[in-house]
């Protein structure tokens, strides 16, 4: 009941009790429909949900000022402000907690006031998702759209379409709850690439769709929109060298809690709901370094739309027309009961992530292995090769000369010296790492790598060597131990003679 329509306090006659306690009661159910009390950090809240589905807290003086002009009679019979009047009942209503459950909400029926018991009392939790941007629509068309992510996206690869189709109506099937992996995508400027996932945030809302452009953004103290974030568009927003933006961006993606911090507001735990989508000009743009290949599906963006503006307005029109509707049609009625979402295929795209990411010992026998021989190294007055190929090829001489002399020798495997591997490992440290690794750090290594370390008698003297399994073995020993990476990543993959079984005998 507001003052200007009330007859009596028109006329000047008292209201009666009948007449107070409806404009009492008319009052208390109106803001505790549209507002509540809520504590945020230390300081104390009015949310407003009169923008409805926008939710908004307000300061006690903002709250007041947007509900000026309405009024409430009091127990005298007194007409005075309705906020002011509120703010003092003891019936007005306080959430407890704030949530952004996006399953809570639809379990709801669509309210996001949410009533609870505690201990035996009524409690009220406010859910701060407000339901998707667009209502399902089965009559419109998104077919450009289709066509697009199929043919472009997608590089015409169905098993590529089919992954981000079941990505995607999961997010949509089941909201909140993060699948593990994102998809991540890479390609040159204009191909379209961020075209999908801004279709896709169209449909979810931009409120709970942010874009994070810059580290800060995402990684950075003040994280506000991973509170509300259901699909989160990462572009060129992290270095992925970097371990601090490595560490956190593991923790984001494996749906664990994150800390949430305002600018003004204590810190606080809260659930991470959300799933991203990382898209990138950078031929080196994931840290797919250990068990980074359960992450991330990665796929490249091809070029067959690119700097097509007249394909990409028509298609916007398109889907402004209804396709919007339908593509949230499409994505809630497709069955994915049969999907397994434990882990995306492995992409030739992730395989190549992977071997950029490498650090360390890592980065120093892929190289190796790559080059086929040990980088930076130098052999003693140059007299031993320091590659498996020219090795071999030397070992095989050998042979064939003994042979021609009737003495008999066997080819040695590659068994490079002790301190030559070392000298190698270390100058690479020095040029990429900084500091060189410890020579018990690095047998281990190479132990796991399947070399072993032996003692010879040369000259009269002992001498330590590291013997090597064939080069292609040691490839796929180190790739075994890395899902994900492929031996091309690794060099080239020959079935080469076996020259280790080569000796004085076959020689002959």
């Amino acid at each position: 009941m507001s003052k200007n329509s009330n007859t009596n306090a028109q006329t000047g006659k008292n209201p009666t009790e009948r007449e107070i306690v409806q404009s009492q009661q008319d009052t208390l159910k109106f803001f505790n429909v549209v507002s509540g009390q809520v504590s945020i950090g230390n300081d104390l809240r009015w949310v407003d949900m009169q923008q409805w589905p926008d939710i908004a807290f307000r300061t006690r003086a903002n709250f007041v000022a947007d509900h000026a002009g309405r009024y409430v009679l009091n127990n005298d019979g007194k007409w005075e402000d309705a906020a002011k009047w509120w703010l003092r009942h003891p019936e007005r209503r306080r959430y407890d907690e704030l949530t952004f459950d996006p399953a809570l909400f639809y379990k709801n029926k669509g309210d996001p006031r949410h009533e609870y018991e505690r201990s035996g009392e009524t409690r009220w939790r406010l859910n701060l998702f407000t339901g998707w941007a667009i209502k399902p629509n089965p009559l419109g068309s998104c077919s450009m759209y289709y066509e697009h992510l199929e043919q472009n996206y997608c590089g015409s690869d169905p098993v590529a379409y089919d992954t981000v189709m079941n990505w995607m109506a999961h997010v949509v099937q089941h909201p909140g709850k993060p699948i593990g992996w994102c998809l991540a995508v890479v390609g040159d400027m204009g191909t379209g690439k961020s075209v999908v996932s801004d279709v896709l945030a169209e449909i979810i809302g931009k409120r709970y769709s942010p874009a994070f452009t810059t580290p800060e953004s995402l990684l950075g103290k003040f994280n506000a929109p991973l509170g509300k974030c259901i699909l989160g568009r990462v572009e060129e927003a992290f270095n992925p060298r970097d371990p601090r933006h490595v560490s956190t961006l593991k923790n984001l993606l494996s749906g664990g809690d994150v800390l949430l911090e305002n600018k003004g507001v204590d810190p606080i735990l809260v659930a991470n709901r959300a799933n991203f989508i990382f898209t990138s000009n950078n031929p080196h743009f994931l840290t797919a370094g250990t068990q980074g290949e359960r992450r991330y599906f990665a796929f490249r963006c091809g070029n067959g739309r690119q700097q097509d503006g007249a394909f990409f307005k028509a298609m916007r029109r398109q889907m402004e027309a209804g396709g919007y509707g339908r593509l949230l049609h499409d994505l809630k009625t497709r069955d994915i009961s049969g999907v397994d979402f434990t882990s995306p295929p492995r992409t030739a795209v992730l395989s190549t992530q992977i071997r950029a990411s490498m650090i360390g010992l890592d980065r120093w026998w892929a190289d190796c292995l790559e080059a086929g021989e040990l980088v930076f190294a130098h052999a003693p007055e140059g007299a031993e090769p320091l590659g498996w190929d020219e090795w071999n090829e030397t070992e095989g001489d050998a042979v064939k000369a003994h042979a021609k002399v009737g003495v008999h020798y066997a080819a040695r495997p590659f068994q490079p010296l002790k301190s030559v591997v070392m000298a190698s490992a270390a100058s690479y440290a020095r040029d990429y790492a900084g500091r060189p690794p410890s020579p018990g750090v690095v047998g281990k290594f190479l132990t796991e790598q399947g070399a072993v370390g032996i003692r010879t008698k040369e000259g009269g003297e002992r001498v330590q060597r590291f013997r090597f399994p064939d080069l292609d073995e040691c490839r796929a020993t180190f790739a075994k131990a890395r899902p994900g990476l492929r031996l091309e990543d690794l060099g080239a993959v020959a079935t080469s003679d076996n020259i280790v079984a080569l000796t004085t005998a076959q020689a002959a």
